[in-house]
């Protein structure tokens, strides 16, 4: 749905500007005008796929049109939305040069047009202008994924602290009291009954055994209730997933997911995938999650389209983490990139390591 509403967008701009440069009579000189202003024009809608290729196409058909004559500001809108996008998306020196080189073209053709002012600095100040937005708008891209993760984090220590408290409710209601009464019985019974030696014995060992688990539930607790760093525990998924789509990613809800540890570790697989996918693609990008069982094993496979602006690296300490969690349990973990996309892909024992040993 994401994807659909910014190629409206896209689409309601790129008719925005052929309006402007109607209005203002460019491109309309003559068939060539027409030609040159298309070739600004259409090659806007592929900007977010091809930043910088579109740039420089942009930016020749540009300097054409105003080599066409006659040459108005109104001309180098295009480009300047080409180098925007750029500048939004994560930083790479291909694109840096691209655009300072359109930049400098503009400039000189505009500056034998129009003078020092009017069309040289002018149009230095528009594309620094057009730069800066989009250096802003990458900032903000990144700051909201960090806060996504924080807010990951802020409830997978909350999921963790509810599970601690319930655990330590669990241990005082059940265990405590059951050891307490039986406690209670087996000195009763020593104090009252008639034993014999061998058997007041037994009582002994029992109320010693049942004095030491006592003690042992009762360090339990307390534990449990002085422990400020739990162990980490994921959010629900279809929560974090929520919050990932809120920041931009384009994915849609998994199905087949198991129950039990299987189905517990293809979340993790899931969510780790997602969130490298906002962190690294940005919002926009679209993830494909395609959970199946297969025999005694479940198959998971998250991909998303790599970002024009970057190249593939490693899989971090997140997915190397999820890879450890997984070998413990029989499972395994492969990650990185097959042609244009990055793909995690995991199995996952359906039983277990120990249901599937012989």
């Amino acid at each position: 749905m994401l994807n659909h509403l910014r190629a409206r967008l896209d689409l309601g701009m790129i008719l925005l500007v052929a309006l402007l440069f109607s209005a203002s009579g460019l491109g309309t000189e003559s068939w060539e005008a027409v030609a040159v202003a298309a070739a600004q024009l259409l090659p806007l809608a592929a900007r977010r796929r091809a930043p910088g290729v579109v740039l420089a196409v942009v930016a020749a058909a540009t300097v054409a049109q105003l080599l066409l004559g006659p040459a108005r500001n109104v001309a180098y809108v295009p480009v300047l939305l080409g180098v925007y996008t750029v500048a939004a998306l994560p930083n790479r020196a291909g694109h840096r040069m691209v655009a300072a080189g359109a930049a400098a073209a503009v400039a000189v053709v505009m500056g034998e047009f129009k003078g020092l002012v009017d069309g040289t600095l002018l149009a230095l100040v528009a594309f620094g202008v057009a730069w800066t937005m989009g250096m802003e708008r990458r900032r903000h891209v990144a700051d909201r994924t960090r806060l996504v993760e924080q807010q990951a984090r802020h409830s997978a220590e909350s999921a963790a602290a509810e599970r601690r408290e319930l655990t330590a409710r669990r241990l005082h209601d059940t265990l405590a009291h059951t050891t307490t009464v039986m406690l209670v019985q087996a000195e009763a019974l020593r104090a009252t009954a008639d034993l014999s030696e061998p058997a007041r014995e037994r009582v002994d060992t029992i109320l010693t055994a049942g004095r030491d688990a006592l003690t042992e539930v009762r360090q339990t607790l307390r534990d449990l209730a002085e422990d400020e760093h739990p162990p980490p525990a994921s959010t629900e998924l279809p929560e974090l997933l929520a919050r990932l789509r809120a920041a931009g990613l384009v994915l849609d809800e998994p199905t087949g997911v198991p129950d039990g540890v299987a189905g517990a570790l293809a979340e993790r697989v899931i969510a780790e995938a997602a969130t490298n996918a906002l962190r690294h693609a940005g919002p926009g990008t679209r993830v494909r999650i395609t959970v199946r069982n297969h025999d005694d094993d479940v198959h998971v496979e998250v991909g998303n389209e790599l970002p024009a602006t970057t190249r593939p690296g490693g899989g971090g300490f997140g997915l190397a983490s999820v890879a450890g969690e997984l070998a413990e349990h029989g499972g395994r973990l492969e990650f990185g990139p097959r042609g244009r996309q990055w793909v995690v892909r995991a199995v996952i024992p359906a039983a277990g390591p120990a249901a599937r040993t012989p």
